[in-house]
C-alpha cells in the first residue's frame, strides 16, 4: 500500500469441522446460522477485536447486507447504518444459541481451537487454511478433521512487513523483506510442516523449477485446494467498516447482553 508495505504471504478464512461428527456441515452463512440456532451450545467465534472474531462479523455483515461487492464503492452511510444495525441484531439474537449462553467468548482462535478439539464446540475458525492439517500432524486434530468455505466466498487477504520510520538499520530490513518474497523463504513458509502458509508471490512468473517445487509441495488432508480458495475469496471491506463494525459489536452485542 503506497510502498509502504511489502507483501509476505497469503490468508483466507476457512471453517474447521470434524467429519466424524460433523458428517454435513452447514455450507452457507445462512446455514450456519440455522445450524446454530439448532444446535445450542455447539458454536462460538472469538470476541472482537480479535481479528479472528472481527472476520466472522465482517462475514455475517456481507450476508445480511448481500455481498461485498457493494462494500468496495464509495461509504454510502444510509447503507452501511441499515447493514450494521441488521448485522448486529443478526448477532444478538444468536448469542443465546451460542457456546455458554453467549455470555461470554473465547478470547484468540486458539482458545477456539482448543475448544473445538475438546469436543466443546462443533467448528473453528481459521484465517490459514492450511493451519487444521498442521494441527492434524501435530496430534492437535483428529485425522478426521475438515475444512470448508462458504458457497458465497470467505474473506481473504495479504499479511505484510513494514520497517518503522525510525529503524536502527532500514537496508538490512530491507534485504530481510527482500528475502521473505525469494522463492526460497515462500517455499519454506508453504511447507506445511513449517507454516502451510500460502505465497504472497505470483507462482506462475517464476521459472518451471520453482513451479514445480511448489506444485509438489504436500497437501495436507484438510486442506482445500487452490482453485476452491481462489474462487471462494472475497476481499475485506476498507477499513474505516472493520474499524467501526469491531466498536459496535462491543456496543450492540456483548454490552446488550
Amino acid at each position: 500500500m503506497e510502498n509502504l508495505e511489502s507483501p509476505w504471504g497469503s490468508a483466507q478464512v476457512v471453517m474447521v469441522y470434524d467429519s466424524a461428527r460433523t458428517p454435513t456441515p452447514p455450507v452457507s452463512m445462512g446455514a450456519l446460522l440455522e445450524w446454530v440456532r439448532s444446535h445450542p451450545g455447539r458454536f462460538t467465534y472469538p470476541a472482537p477485536p480479535d481479528f479472528t472474531g472481527s472476520v466472522f462479523v465482517r462475514q455475517v455483515f456481507y450476508h445480511v447486507s448481500g455481498g461485498a461487492a457493494i462494500w468496495q464503492e464509495p461509504m454510502n452511510e444510509k447503507r452501511f447504518s441499515v447493514a450494521s444495525e441488521e448485522t448486529y441484531r443478526t448477532l444478538r439474537e444468536l448469542a443465546p444459541y451460542l457456546w455458554r449462553d453467549g455470555k461470554t467468548y473465547p478470547e484468540n482462535p486458539e482458545r477456539l481451537s482448543q475448544l473445538f478439539a475438546d469436543k466443546e464446540v462443533d467448528f473453528a475458525i481459521s484465517y490459514h487454511p492450511a493451519e487444521p492439517s498442521k494441527k492434524i500432524l501435530d496430534g492437535l486434530y483428529p485425522p478426521t478433521v475438515r475444512t470448508f468455505v462458504f458457497e458465497e466466498g470467505t474473506i481473504g487477504n495479504t499479511h505484510f512487513v513494514a520497517i518503522p520510520f525510525n529503524a536502527a538499520h532500514k537496508e538490512g530490513a530491507m534485504v530481510v523483506a527482500d528475502f521473505l518474497l525469494s522463492p526460497e523463504a515462500q517455499l519454506k513458509k508453504a511447507d506445511p510442516d513449517v507454516w502451510g502458509d500460502f505465497p504472497a508471490i505470483d507462482v506462475n512468473r517464476l521459472d518451471s523449477q520453482w513451479q514445480a517445487r511448489l506444485a509438489e509441495l504436500p497437501r495436507g488432508v484438510a486442506t482445500l485446494p487452490d482453485d476452491v480458495l481462489q474462487s471462494h475469496r472475497l476481499p475485506e471491506p476498507p477499513s474505516d467498516i472493520l474499524i467501526r463494525l469491531e466498536k459496535g459489536w462491543e456496543d450492540h452485542v456483548l454490552k446488550k447482553r
